[in-house]
């Protein structure tokens, strides 16, 4: 048997190695806390020191790059735009005060986009004019003639961006090339769609009577369909003419066959309807809707041989017809004798895309549009939209359906 004496070694071993393991852990934990404590000067040791470390720099200026919609050019190079930033005098109290022209003041004038670098930090509000002289085919249409198109185009309008100012950013914007024309036909879905010859297919909107009185002669279920010219010698996006400087210059071309040659005057590769905004047009001033953000825009127009609001028998109904689900880009606006199919967004004809839409339209009381208000026209074009829905600006026509008679 052990003795007492030998039992107290074994006592005395084990509390040494408790000791041990205690001071250990302790040692530990205090390496832990003073390497990841907030508390110690040791803390965040892992990351390089100040003179490695990378500072945040505040960005001085913005820069602008303009993108053809439709293709996705650069062109910034030979686009000019114009800041404008707050006079010292402005006030913006008012909610209307940032889309006044009279509160701006030119910043940098006329200039290539590609060279401008402005600090933006200082003012609250500030716009962008795209191609501020109206000399090549981008931006604003009010005093263009390079093209010798300048009513066929229609737009008679500027083209001015928003930007908020207390920062500076590397702006990208989309500028658009509008065709010199719209074509647009409109078919009868409702028609038994076989024609003379025998061939299966939809029938335009038929007309009744002499062509001085001439009008669609059914309620129905009718779409339309738009295109553009093929020919566009006016701007082709090629070449080094004038200002325009694109990226396929004569080198290029001089190389091109007659397949090339087709697809670069060929509209539907690179034009665009699109909406305008102009500062100077703008007279409702709230931008708080689809047609507050913009003041001339591409339409269709159904334009009636009389009042179509006027009582119960004169009255017409006029309703866009979703397709699968999908709505279009389109506020419909009536008025005493005419009814706007305005696009707020571009369209394009790139793709195979083909800018189209259904509707229904209905003359109360029974009446077709033979015996009621008859359509007169159908056409595409440009309207002035300054204050929303209210108080529509000029129709500039660009091209009308062939309505064929009876």
């Amino acid at each position: 048997m052990r003795g007492d004496k030998d039992k107290d070694k074994d006592k005395n071993k084990n509390l040494k190695w408790y000791i041990s393991g205690a001071v250990l852990t302790l040692s530990l934990l205090l390496i832990v806390g003073l390497a990841y404590s907030p508390f110690s000067p040791w803390y965040m040791w892992w990351i390089e020191d100040d003179d490695e470390a990378v500072t945040p720099t505040v960005k001085t200026t913005s820069t602008f790059t303009l993108i053809d919609y439709v293709t996705g050019e650069d062109v910034s190079e030979w686009v000019e735009i114009t800041i404008w930033e707050p006079t010292d005098a402005a006030d913006f109290d008012d909610d209307e005060d940032p889309y006044r022209r009279s509160n701006f003041e030119t910043m940098e004038t006329t200039k290539d986009a590609a060279d401008v670098a402005v600090d933006l930090r200082d003012e609250p509000y500030y716009w962008v004019e795209i191609d501020p002289d109206d000399d090549t085919v981008y931006g604003g249409y009010n005093l263009f003639v390079a093209s010798g198109f300048t009513t066929r185009y229609g737009a008679q309008t500027d083209d001015y961006r928003f930007i908020l100012g207390g920062g500076n950013y590397d702006y990208n914007m989309y500028v658009y090339h509008l065709p010199y024309n719209t074509t647009i036909n409109v078919l009868d879905r409702e028609a038994d769609g076989i024609d003379a010859g025998g061939t299966v297919g939809l029938d335009e909107w038929k007309i009744s009577g002499p062509v001085a009185l001439a009008t669609p002669t059914e309620n129905g279920t009718f779409t339309v369909y738009m295109d553009v010219p093929i020919n566009a010698t006016d701007g082709p996006h090629f070449g080094s003419a004038g200002v325009h400087d694109w990226d396929a210059d004569n080198d290029v071309t001089d190389l091109w066959d007659w397949e090339d040659q087709r697809w670069s005057i060929d509209q539907r590769n690179f034009r665009v309807q699109a909406p305008f905004y102009d500062i100077q047009d703008d007279t409702g001033r709230e931008f708080d809707d689809e047609l507050e953000v913009l003041t001339n825009a591409f339409c269709v127009r159904i334009h009636f041989n009389s009042t179509i609001n006027d009582n119960t028998s004169q009255t017409v109904t006029f309703e866009l017809v979703e397709r699968d689900y999908e709505s279009y880009p389109i506020e419909v606006v009536m008025t005493s004798t005419d009814i706007y199919c305005i696009y707020y967004e571009p369209i394009t004809w790139s793709e195979g895309m083909f800018p189209s839409f259904d509707f229904n339209i209905t003359v109360y009381q029974g009446n077709t549009l033979r015996q009621g208000p008859g359509v007169e026209r159908v056409s595409t074009g440009r309207l002035g939209v300054p204050s929303d829905q209210y108080a529509l600006g000029a129709f500039t026509e660009l091209a009308h359906a062939i309505l064929p008679a009876v």
